[in-house]
């Protein structure tokens, strides 16, 4: 018995066995591609077609309409796929192929959704304490994680307005003040940062010293406001560095002198053009000028900090205080011990050092 090709059925009954044709099952082919954009990073695929039957459909993407299809995904008899960890604000083609009987479906294409850009962000550098009539510079800066900064707009506070990343400025009265630095970035985003400037209306002397090794700018301002009724300031002096800095002790010798002690954490001109990174003590006139400083260490290796400073009755100066690391240095040599107490004297005249003791590992270091 010959057979056509198709599908057949045996029959048996009454001791009788036919076989019934049936016709071969067309199998539809993946259409209706539709693809839609779920997110910044995803697309969802949806598509007809059977799910009976030896079927296997794979997903194929292309960033071209036309060509350059390749497989990213097989899901058997699914009618949908979820593709991620696409670019944001990309177009993405898609098709669907059968892969027993080479059927394609039609071509869609979605665009992911364009990633939110962030604005700049602004940094009008650090509080600055000025007079009335002294042209004071400000210095900022700006940057942007997606993009690039653009331009640099200052507003002083005062009415009047820069543009420039460093710019200088002279207010015109004694007061306080805010000035805003503005950045804007390559899309049009903008970020603000600001700084209190203080006025002071009396005259100002300002030295300034950049250090060799770093970019840093370290100011040391003079603020003589005449003399004293009531309780007026005298003077004061500011020391810009840039990390955490600070004065721990004070002292007054029998001239009116003033000598103070402290820690800094970064290059730091006390009035001399040395610049100190740790340890410090200075001696100023009364009127504010300076007259010798001492520095000691550094604060990444052998950091020291001064806590409190006498003046005995020669005038010459003992200060007392911590320091941590190795090799510490006053001025007579390194010092045993890699930290705890130390009490170290130096002259009043000139700030000659005189005699250290440490009390760590090793008790009366000094001379």
């Amino acid at each position: 018995m010959r057979f056509k090709a198709g599908r057949y059925v045996a029959v048996v009954g009454l001791g009788l066995a036919t076989l019934s044709s049936m016709p071969s099952v067309a199998m539809a082919g993946p259409s209706s591609l539709v693809a839609t954009a779920a997110s910044t990073s995803t697309i969802n695929l949806r598509w007809s077609g059977s799910t009976i039957g030896w079927v296997n459909y794979v997903v194929e993407r292309s960033l071209a309409a036309a060509s350059g299809f390749t497989q990213v995904a097989a899901v058997g008899r699914s009618l949908s796929y979820q593709d991620w960890g696409l670019a944001g604000g990309r177009t993405y083609y898609y098709r669907i192929r059968e892969t027993r009987q080479g059927m394609v479906s039609n071509t869609a294409a979605a665009t992911t959704f364009a990633t939110a850009n962030r604005p700049p962000v602004a940094n009008a550098g650090p509080d600055q304490l000025t007079q009335v009539g002294v042209m004071t510079a400000f210095s900022g800066g700006g940057s942007d994680i997606d993009g690039t900064v653009m331009s640099y707009s200052w507003r002083f506070g005062d009415g009047t307005s820069a543009s420039g990343r460093v710019v200088s400025h002279a207010y015109a009265t004694s007061g306080t003040y805010s000035a805003t630095l503005t950045v804007t970035d390559n899309s049009g985003l903008t970020g603000s940062d600001s700084a209190v400037v203080t006025v002071m209306g009396a005259t100002v002397t300002t030295t300034s010293t950049t250090s060799t090794t770093t970019s840093v700018p370290v100011t040391t301002t003079t603020l003589p406001l005449g003399p004293a009724t009531g309780g007026q300031v005298l003077w004061a002096k500011s020391f810009a560095g840039f990390r955490d800095d600070g004065g721990y002790g004070v002292a007054v010798d029998g001239s009116g002198n003033v000598l103070i002690t402290g820690e800094v954490q970064g290059p730091v001109d006390l009035g001399d053009g040395v610049l100190c990174a740790s340890f410090f003590v200075a001696k100023y006139s009364p009127t504010g000028s300076h007259i010798w400083s001492r520095c000691a260490g550094d604060f990444l290796t052998s950091a020291a900090r001064g806590y409190a400073i006498a003046v005995d009755t020669s005038g010459d100066v003992l200060v007392t205080g911590y320091y941590g690391g190795s090799a510490l240095d006053f001025g007579g040599g390194p010092i045993a011990g890699t930290g705890d107490v130390f009490v170290v004297k130096y002259s009043g005249v000139n700030g000659g050092y005189l005699w250290s003791h440490a009390f760590a590992s090793a008790l009366g270091s000094g001379t």
